[in-house]
């Protein structure tokens, strides 16, 4: 796997990918682990500010069994990582517990095993099938048949010290899955913004419960299937006119108490998206910077009409099925410009190479008229630059030319959308 430039303010990085340095790394951290294998799988990454990067370990423990661990290391400049580690009262070298962080200051870093998170400190409880078991019980009994006997739990998604999703499948009366969501600013949005969806009509999982002290939600499991995970499949495209209608109701539809959209913010996250490609592909620093002024400029410059949007419409945040479409995470809705979830649906399929999953949804859409003209091609372009080090967050072997392909690709979009204005 290629891997990216010294970062001057963070050397640590320098080893933050080296898989057998991280193993040894780990190993000497944490007294009740062996480490056998360890493979690096997702990075966060804010030049010469921090990088969150996750493992898979295999570890041999005490009983010497093999076991999956999910561990991450965060890394920051010297000063910053000093501080945070006295502020979260991290181990210094070696902890004495697997549920403490601990500071590695050689690497200026914080390591921690899951469901240790200094920046989501409810997940050990919600990892926890006993706590969690007891707190159904006495909590949301009543939506499991008045018992809850136990429940296992899944880790279904994980950002570190930003987000998680936890599967819950809850024994009781009434057996029922439902699912966790912990976020690190305490979920609140979430609860709030997913409540006013349901109750203006908008098909969305409704919210058991919004534990604060936890900063999670509760909410039942929805109907269907994630549209993402029939890629590659007829049933992919065939949703494809269903999705179209769907994000076209969501437009009309009215809802309560939702921010307005900033061009200043969707500017600030393209910049930084600039930032990192200059900083992890040098050779495309210049282009990447020039296509973001450029697209800032046509952003700020806009003045179109606005609808509820989603906020972050792609086709992860889908369930298809008998019941028909339904949206999930909707805590990042807005009132802003309808073809910006548009645009943003058509860069995964365009990144993907879906050329005929575009064209279904496109054609669908534009033909209900909510909204016409192809001011898509211009956020189509943005969501392509801001989503540009996707496959590099993944590390995935061929980042480098998979970023490059993205850049090049927003560029294309931006050209049609400047093509068609002058038409």
């Amino acid at each position: 796997m290629a891997i990216f430039p010294t970062d001057r303010r963070m050397p640590g990085m320098d080893v933050a990918l080296h898989a057998d340095a991280i193993a040894g790394l780990f190993d000497e951290s944490f007294g009740d682990i062996t480490v056998r294998e360890c493979h690096p799988y997702y990075v966060r990454y804010k030049p010469e500010r921090y990088a969150q990067v996750q493992y898979r370990l295999e570890c041999e423990g005490a009983d010497g069994r093999t076991v999956p661990v999910t561990a991450h290391l965060a890394l920051y400049p010297p000063a910053r990582a000093a501080k945070l580690a006295a502020r979260y009262g991290a181990a210094r070298g070696r902890a004495d517990s697997n549920e403490q962080a601990v500071y590695v200051d050689r690497i200026d870093g914080l390591a921690q095993l899951f469901p240790t998170d200094v920046g989501l400190p409810g997940l050990r409880t919600a990892a926890s099938p006993e706590a969690m078991g007891r707190r159904f019980q006495r909590h949301l009994a009543h939506a499991f048949g008045g018992d809850v006997r136990g429940c296992r739990v899944e880790l279904v998604r994980y950002k570190a010290q930003k987000r998680a999703v936890l599967k819950f499948d809850v024994a009781g009366l009434a057996p029922e899955t439902v699912y966790g969501k912990l976020r690190n600013d305490g979920a609140g949005r979430l609860h709030r913004i997913g409540a006013a969806m349901r109750r203006s009509g908008v098909p969305t999982p409704r919210t058991l419960a919004w534990w604060a002290d936890l900063g999670m939600v509760i909410q039942a499991s929805g109907e269907g299937a994630r549209l993402a995970d029939l890629r590659d499949t007829d049933d992919y495209l065939r949703w494809m006119p269903e999705v179209a209608d769907a994000l076209a109701s969501l437009h009309l539809s009215r809802v309560e108490g939702l921010p307005r959209y900033s061009p200043d913010d969707e500017v600030r996250d393209l910049q930084d998206t600039a930032a990192i490609i200059g900083s992890v592909l040098p050779s495309m620093e210049a282009f990447a910077t020039e296509l973001c002024r450029r697209l800032a400029a046509l952003l700020c410059a806009r003045d179109g009409n606005v609808t509820t949007t989603h906020g972050s419409f792609h086709d992860d945040q889908v369930l298809v099925g008998d019941a028909g479409v339904e949206f999930i995470d909707t805590d990042g809705a807005i009132v802003g410009p309808p073809h910006s979830d548009v645009g943003h649906f058509l860069s995964y399929l365009s990144a993907e190479g879906c050329e005929a999953g575009y064209r279904l949804f496109l054609d669908r859409y534009l033909s209900v008229g909510v909204s016409s003209g192809t001011e898509y091609l211009l956020f189509e372009a943005a969501s392509l630059l801001r989503w540009a080090t996707l496959p590099f967050r993944e590390l995935r072997r061929d980042w480098p030319e998979q970023v490059e392909g993205r850049v090049l690709g927003a560029a294309a979009r931006l050209r049609d959308y400047e093509r068609n204005r002058t038409t």
